[in-house]
């Protein structure tokens, strides 16, 4: 199946029509974040060991934009220096992504993403789970193209495919695959329903386990930038028979706040884990612009994870932030609150405890100047404007 994805996608954007009389805008953001974190407790440890860590973080970031294309791509990587010897480093983390989705005919939209990681600590990596670990070499790489194809105008066909691979250095290495396909209707100014199918495959070193679920789901915008999504069906699991897979979300935007929160019962990969974990997982988050250049948020997720050992872990795990943008220019002061408790065992390891509380704080000053141009195609004439009125 993402063999198919990849020669469909390669071969559309390459016969893809060049747009014609309109603008296309380019974005450039070169940026460097220099921060502190108090950690009370650096290697995740019942009797944990409190410490400092200086972070230096240089990205740059680029985007692209016309009517049937838009690219956008990053790349940042982390330096660090604490009072612990041991996690003093030149690279501590390296992240990259790059996303491209192209308008090939009136009726087809193709997409493709690509993501790297690459860190000390792996829970990082842990996306869906939080799960904490020791401070370990770890790496992820995800591949996602995609194909949206609408057969009428309220009707549209999507497929998608998802590679991720993650690696413990030296230790184990797990891959998830997950192909998804199914129909939007919109049935209502207010209403969509989807029908599809989810399947998933996971592969390590010692066996291979698959999983198949057919899903009916439904969208409702109750409000002005309020939507409400629920989505179910059964899933059927070489591992562990008849189960169902649930995803709810609740999302609303305005002026004042912005909210999200969501709730997934489902299956992934984890690091140093074999075969899939159960995973049920509620999130929230709440973000407040207090000003025009002042924010104020809250995250919080809940998180419990069962392996095929029936092995369990419960995150809980809550982050205060704030940020200010003095004058609106291309300087932000960030600082944040987090706290962690991590309940059970799901990895046998003399590093690893069963229960953990983790405490930090982080402050960071971040320059970010934005360079952007527009571009008109060639020939077109033009915008002739009055003396005196700016371009």
């Amino acid at each position: 199946m993402r063999h198919i994805f990849l020669v469909v996608l390669a071969v559309e954007l390459i016969a893809a029509p060049p747009a014609r009389a309109q603008q296309t805008s380019a974005t450039f953001v070169p940026s460097l974040s220099v921060g502190t974190v108090y950690d009370d407790n650096l290697f995740a440890k019942a009797n944990g060991d409190a410490g400092t860590i200086n972070l230096l973080r240089p990205s740059l970031e680029g985007m692209y934009e016309s009517p049937t294309l838009s690219i956008q791509s990053l790349f940042s990587f982390d330096m660090q220096r604490s009072n612990h010897s041991a996690l003093t480093t030149l690279d501590a983390r390296r992240h990259g992504d790059f996303d491209i989705h192209q308008r090939a005919t009136p009726q087809t939209t193709l997409g493709l993403g690509l993501r790297y990681d690459r860190t000390e600590t792996p829970g990082e990596l842990n996306l869906d789970t939080g799960i904490l670990g020791e401070r370990r070499i770890a790496e992820r790489w995800e591949i996602v193209p995609s194909i949206a194809y609408r057969v009428r105008p309220r009707t549209t066909i999507n497929a998608s495919y998802n590679g991720t691979t993650e690696t413990l250095i030296d230790d184990i290495r797990g891959t998830l695959h997950v192909g998804r396909a199914g129909v939007t209707r919109q049935v209502s100014t207010l209403d969509e329903i989807t029908v599809g199918y989810l399947g998933r495959q996971f592969v390590d070193a010692l066996e291979t386990h698959t999983s198949n679920a057919v899903l009916v789901g439904w969208t409702r915008e109750l409000a002005y930038a309020t939507r409400l999504t629920l989505q179910a069906g059964p899933r059927q699991s070489s591992d562990k028979g008849l189960a169902a897979e649930m995803l709810a979300g609740f999302t609303r935007t305005m002026a004042r706040l912005r909210l999200a929160a969501d709730y997934w019962h489902g299956e992934t990969i984890i690091l140093g884990i074999h075969g899939p974990v159960a995973v049920d997982t509620a999130t929230a988050r709440l973000v407040w612009p207090t000003t025009p250049r002042t924010e104020i948020g809250l995250h919080t997720g809940i998180t419990n994870s069962t392996t095929l050992e029936d092995h369990n872990v419960r995150v809980y795990r809550a982050i205060l932030l704030g940020a200010w943008t003095p004058h609106g220019g291309p300087y932000t002061v960030s600082g944040s609150y987090g706290t962690e408790l991590q309940q059970g065992l799901i990895r046998r390891s003399v590093f690893i405890d069963d229960q953990v509380m983790r405490q930090t704080f982080r402050v960071t000053l971040t320059i970010a100047p934005r360079w952007s141009r527009t571009f008109r195609p060639t020939g077109e004439p033009p915008v002739v404007r009055r003396p005196g009125v700016a371009q």
